[in-house]
């Protein structure tokens, strides 16, 4: 019988013991970070379960969004003020704004606690003669209508305190740089609520005005699904304007994927080409409508074979300086895109012939869903 006892004893305490573990709730925020005025995420989310501080969430940004990962950021004590500081952030040494809700972060952000739904920006430059602009964002959602309002904050470097204005006559778009509207006086706005909730103020902050969704696994923001997908060769003919190319193709998910370059190289000189640009250092894509595309040799080195992994792609996207979405994916070193996408996007005429198996891209007409 005291066996017995014992052994119940000693579950009990086991149970006890486990219980923080099995009652640890995790807790997901929005994170958008601006880099010399591109809105380069645009509140995404990043779920949090061992680190729920401010630091915790700038990290879980870096993994889930950065090219780079963990390694574009870094913090520690500052042997100058003896405190602690963000000295890198998004892949640039500086100590970037960081604004938690509604106003800036005035503790260090690895004791700052977040809660569920909170709005995190990062705000900073890479370029020494530009002055980052931190901005705070709020909302209220009434029907399908939302209000946001814009506060501009400026740092006095003497006394180390903000003060803040209303940003007056802002830009308000929807994450993919669509126009919404224009601040007031007051830094306010009452803009229809995009579908995906998130309201940005045109290169320096994003709120999503219905709060948090389910954190992605992976980057972009703005730019790609989440899971790593089995790319498989496409095997398909395909012609330009009626002759066959050998395009670098893979087929995801039942959708013809073509690496970027391959697509902007064969279209240039035509009636829709588009310019394609890198910037390493923001991690970040540029379109260009209606440019020559300059080739960096890496065009049409070869076709697509096999079965390979292509990884969400992190990197975010502008077209023709708006901040857009594309579902786009890594494949080795390069990026590969929807060809409708595209299509639509360049308006060029993107067909199937399914009698002989070939994929139509035609430069001479507009795209037809």
């Amino acid at each position: 019988m005291k066996k017995k006892v014992l052994a119940l004893v000693l579950v009990l305490v086991l149970l006890v013991a486990l219980a923080p573990m099995a009652l640890a709730d995790s807790v997901t925020v929005n994170v958008s970070v601006s880099v010399t005025g591109k809105l380069v995420v645009a509140a995404q989310p990043v779920t949090l379960t061992d680190d729920v501080t401010v630091q915790g969430a700038i990290i879980a940004a870096h993994k889930a969004y950065y090219s780079g990962g963990e390694a574009g950021y870094a913090a520690g004590i500052d042997k100058t003020y003896n405190m602690f500081l963000i000295n890198t952030c998004w892949g640039v040494t500086t100590v970037p704004y960081v604004i938690q809700n509604n106003g800036m972060l005035v503790t260090t952000a690895d004791t700052a606690p977040v809660a569920n739904g909170d709005n995190i920006i990062l705000c900073l430059t890479d370029d020494t003669t530009k002055a980052a602009t931190p901005v705070t964002m709020s909302s209220t959602v009434t029907g399908d209508k939302a209000t946001v309002t814009a506060t501009s904050w400026k740092l006095d470097f003497t006394t180390f305190t903000y003060s803040s204005t209303p940003l007056a006559n802002a830009a308000v778009v929807d994450s993919t740089g669509a126009a919404l509207g224009t601040t007031d006086a007051t830094g306010s706005a009452t803009v229809a609520t995009p579908k995906n909730g998130i309201v940005c103020i045109d290169g320096l902050a994003a709120i999503n005005v219905n709060g948090v969704t389910a954190a992605a696994a992976s980057p972009s923001p703005s730019t790609t699904p989440a899971a790593t997908q089995q790319a498989v060769s496409n095997f398909a003919t395909v012609t330009l304007n009626g002759v066959a190319v050998s395009f670098d193709s893979y087929v995801i998910n039942q959708e013809t994927y073509f690496k970027l370059r391959d697509i902007a190289y064969k279209l240039n000189g035509t009636a829709k080409q588009f310019g394609v640009g890198w910037d390493g250092a923001k991690n970040a894509i540029s379109l260009t409508s209606n440019t020559a595309y300059t080739a960096d040799g890496s065009e049409m080195a070869s076709k697509g074979s096999g079965t390979k992994t292509a990884t969400p792609t992190s990197s975010a996207i502008y077209l023709d300086g708006k901040l857009v979405t594309f579902t786009a994916y890594t494949i080795g070193q390069n990026n590969y895109f929807r060809l409708r996408d595209l299509g639509k996007t360049f308006d060029f005429g993107v067909s199937w012939d399914d009698a002989s198996k070939t994929v139509k891209i035609d430069t001479s007409t507009g795209y037809t869903a």
